[in-house]
């Protein structure tokens, strides 16, 4: 569960956002069938640290029905308390409440809604930990004492320690090293011929990437309000300057967050480039009013179809969640819609025919199936 070889998708976020309980999440996950076998491959799942999280609740207080409360209470009593993270919460609910906070950002320019992650408390244990940067800087100590606080107490064993990271997975990559080893909730790598410990946190609107280099006692913290630049790359920026003394990197992060940019331009604008190439003749083969209504899936549940608001646009899929969006959907060919490419997402909708009548539609696409090879199918009801 925690080396993510469960061989589960995660369905992205858009799970998250749509289920404002962690019950009614569990009941859409149990209906999620495997994209790979298990044990045999690395598929990154942030749900399954929900279910961890579950267990601690229901070890630590058996006769509590909420296991998410549990666990609340007891990372703070076993953990953060004992290392001295004076300023820690654990539900996004306590960060809002907090006098000094960062808050999301789209681009430099614009802030987030205040409850745009308020969906990190469905999931809390997969990452609703909030600090400052004093007690960020105290925990990389703390995990650079394999396990031992400032003062001399050692809050987990040598063997536990030594668990957490050492590799159980493996992930073959090729920005930043050739393979990742996965950890307990760590990625474990090497830079420059030293040992790498690093694991990051995304939300929408902020970023944050920890990192350390546990022979040479070395730690980074990255906090950054808008999208993920190279949060890993600036880290290891800053190593190269202060720890291997080489003051000309800066430019290789820039350099970096430029090509992400580029990428990002390219992989648009093939997109677009597919959508301007389509045969615009065709149309679809059903009556776009009769289509419309209520959908349902075994993960992510009921959905509603509706006619778009959205000029050129003739669908929107409605999540029927208060913290989930809607998705535009235009006519890209026959019957498959897209939604739009200003939006900045790759989803596709293709709609399955029997006697002329919608019997239902198959979603694709990034952040929603995108690995999971024949997407998600919603019946008409």
């Amino acid at each position: 569960m925690l080396s993510h070889r469960m061989g589960l998708s995660r369905v992205g976020d858009i799970l998250m956002s749509k289920y404002n309980n962690t019950a009614d999440m569990r009941a859409g996950i149990a209906n999620l069938e495997p994209s790979e076998e298990f044990r045999t491959s690395f598929k990154y799942n942030n749900h399954m640290y929900m279910y961890a999280g579950d267990l601690v609740g229901k070890l630590m207080d058996p006769s509590n029905p909420n296991p998410t409360e549990s666990w609340m209470k007891a990372v703070k009593d076993v953990v953060l308390n004992p290392v001295g993270l004076e300023s820690a919460v654990t539900s996004y609910k306590e960060f809002r409440k907090l006098p000094n906070v960062a808050l999301a950002h789209a681009d430099s320019k614009t802030v987030l809604p205040e409850d745009v992650n308020a969906w990190l408390d469905v999931v809390a244990p997969a990452g609703s930990v909030s600090m400052n940067i004093k007690d960020r800087l105290k925990w990389i100590e703390f995990l650079l004492n394999k396990g031992t606080t400032s003062d001399g107490k050692t809050i987990l064993k040598p063997e536990t320690f030594q668990q957490l990271f050492t590799p159980a997975n493996l992930r073959i990559v090729t920005d930043y090293s050739p393979v990742f080893g996965i950890g307990l909730g760590a990625f474990i790598t090497t830079y420059k011929g030293e040992t790498v410990i690093q694991h990051g946190g995304n939300v929408q609107g902020g970023v944050s990437k920890t990192c350390f280099f546990p022979d040479r006692k070395f730690g980074v913290v990255s906090l950054y309000t808008g999208a993920d630049f190279g949060t890993l790359n600036f880290c290891y920026d800053i190593a190269d300057r202060l720890l291997f003394k080489d003051s000309k990197t800066l430019k290789k992060s820039m350099a970096y967050a430029t090509k992400l940019k580029d990428v990002t331009a390219k992989q648009r604008k093939a997109l677009q480039d597919e959508f301007n190439g389509r045969n615009k003749d065709t149309k679809p083969s059903f009556d776009t009013v009769t289509s419309l209504g209520e959908y349902s899936n075994p993960v992510l549940g009921s959905v509603m179809l509706e006619k778009s608001i959205l000029p050129g646009s003739v669908f929107q899929i409605d999540l029927k969640a208060p913290l989930a969006p809607t998705f535009p959907l235009v006519h890209f060919e026959h019957d498959r819609f897209v939604v739009p490419i200003e939006i900045g997402q790759n989803i596709t909708v293709t709609f399955k025919i029997d006697a002329n009548k919608v019997k239902g539609f198959v979603l694709q696409g990034d952040g929603v199936a995108d690995d999971i090879p024949n997407g998600l199918y919603f019946t008409k009801l």
